[in-house]
């Protein structure tokens, strides 16, 4: 008996990664275009070959894939053969463009109260960027880093962040002595003296981590513009908008190595494609109330719908695609996941969508 050849899957596993592929609101985009048409370069150029216009990125709930939003910042750098451009696009960055966190932000008790705000809300306007803050010798250390290393344009990203806190703290405080040190991770780059004209402080390259550090005596004193009340219905409106998304950053990278190696990958080996230890892998999946074993079944569920559905597959050829050894194994797994058996789930008409 002549094998049934394995079917050509490429748009699935392609539909599957768009799915799974981590979505970025437009916030701040709208900077990057206002500093290329202060700069006198074809803005509405750069737009309409990313296929986009300047009413997407005025729009508040539209979002680009990882993807898009990348080469988005990439063919802003050829555009402007300016790889500095981060740096003035942090600087337009106001309170105001941080929406309903920076009013929670500027109306808090606090400096440290803003700061945790920042921490716990940052992902409602990007949710690539991961903060973290800590307390040394009397200072304040605010790293910050993304999630996931975008494809093309990653400093740059990481030099409007930093000129957008620096100007963020700056607004809060408005006291320059505050801000004590900048620290950046990556090497000295070729524009390395510009960052000068952004920065109210030393800044340190080639470090451990991107940080922004701030003396702790002020921590806790009153800001001037605090306003609890405007500030707690603001932070109302910030966990909405947070419980309205959905979890990105490892939790996409994990599901697309799975799903192109078609489960048979173990945790240890998608670790190692990320740089990162089998541990924080875990811990990374469980801050988003998921685990390495939830996500490989998530996937082998999807899989064993589309070969199913799809090929002319036998139950054993399917349970092999999907790493079983034992075809009994699959079976009862698939009756798990169901409550019917591969064979029934076959010969069942799909449900038609009206």
């Amino acid at each position: 008996m002549t094998a049934t050849p394995p079917i050509k899957h490429d748009k699935f596993i392609k539909h599957m990664s768009a799915v799974s592929e981590p979505l970025i609101p437009v916030f701040y985009l709208h900077q990057l275009y206002q500093q290329l048409c202060d700069w006198q370069l074809p803005a509405q150029q750069w737009l309409q070959q990313n296929k986009l216009t300047l009413a997407d990125l005025q729009q508040a709930n539209s979002q680009l894939t990882l993807s898009q939003y990348s080469e988005l910042i990439d063919s802003a750098i050829t555009l402007s053969q300016r790889p500095d451009i981060g740096l003035y696009v942090g600087k337009k960055i106001s309170v105001i463009a941080h929406g309903m966190l920076g009013l929670a932000m500027l109306n808090s008790a606090s400096l440290n109260d803003a700061l945790l705000l920042l921490k716990q809300f940052i992902h409602t306007r990007n949710p690539l960027i991961e903060i973290d803050i800590s307390a040394h010798h009397q200072k304040l250390h605010i790293n910050f880093d993304l999630s996931q290393p975008l494809p093309q344009g990653h400093q740059a990203f990481i030099d409007a962040i930093t000129v957008t806190f620096l100007t963020l703290f700056l607004h809060l405080l408005t006291d320059k002595s505050v801000i004590k040190t900048v620290h950046l991770k990556v090497t000295k780059p070729d524009y390395y003296e510009q960052y000068s004209l952004f920065m109210p402080c030393e800044l340190l390259f080639s470090q451990p981590q991107n940080s922004i550090v701030l003396s702790q005596t002020t921590a806790h004193q009153r800001l001037p513009s605090s306003d609890p009340a405007a500030a707690f219905q603001a932070k109302q409106f910030c966990q909405q908008q947070l419980d309205a998304q959905q979890p990105i950053g490892f939790i996409s990278q994990v599901q697309q190595l799975i799903l192109k190696h078609q489960g048979k990958i173990s945790q240890q080996d998608i670790a190692q494609l990320l740089h990162v230890s089998p541990r924080t892998l875990h811990r990374q999946l469980l801050k988003h109330h998921t685990s390495y074993q939830q996500l490989l079944t998530n996937v082998q569920q999807h899989l064993a719908q589309h070969y199913l559905r799809e090929s002319n597959m036998s139950i054993k050829q399917i349970a092999f695609e999907l790493g079983y050894v034992d075809v009994a194994n699959f079976r009862r797994a698939f009756k798990r996941w169901y409550q019917i058996t591969p064979q029934d789930f076959r010969k069942k008409p799909p449900l038609r969508r009206v």
